[in-house]
């Protein structure tokens, strides 16, 4: 399997992505309290944000230095925008799916842990869906 620098780049951003996901989706867990005890968050409570964006961040540095020692990187063709632009399409989808949700959930719920949880939630899925809509792109041949 022959793969472009940028390919292998969408690869390295999806562990990332996938790994972030794992870690909110189980650190977020904790924190969230039934709709009928809902409260702010807090700073404290902020942790599952702050670790997914840690863990993620870190794949994706250590992932892409690797890459770039590993393989040169050329300029991006017409081909790559246009995979980029149409998986774009897929994430704003998502995203403003998630945004909708969050604010549906503002409206019934007290304070704004449940909202801020699901707004980290719905733009780790939407940069996820955007990540593996690229990938798809890349598999089908542009």
């Amino acid at each position: 399997m022959n793969m472009s620098f940028q390919e292998k780049s969408v690869w390295i951003t999806l562990a990332g992505l996938v790994i972030a996901v794992c870690a909110y989706a189980l650190s977020a867990a904790a924190t969230i309290r039934p709709p009928g005890l809902a409260s702010d968050l807090t700073l404290g409570q902020a942790w599952p944000f702050v670790s997914a964006m840690i863990l993620m961040l870190v794949v994706q540095v250590v992932g892409h230095v690797a890459l770039a020692v590993m393989d040169r990187q050329p300029e991006p063709d017409e081909r790559d925008r246009s995979i980029e632009a149409q998986a774009s399409r897929y994430g704003a989808f998502a995203l403003a799916a998630g945004v909708f949700v969050a604010l549906c959930t503002a409206l019934v719920t007290k304070g704004n842990a449940v909202m801020a949880h699901i707004l980290l939630g719905s733009w780790l899925v939407a940069q996820t869906v955007e990540t593996v809509a690229r990938l798809v792109h890349y598999r089908r041949g542009g």
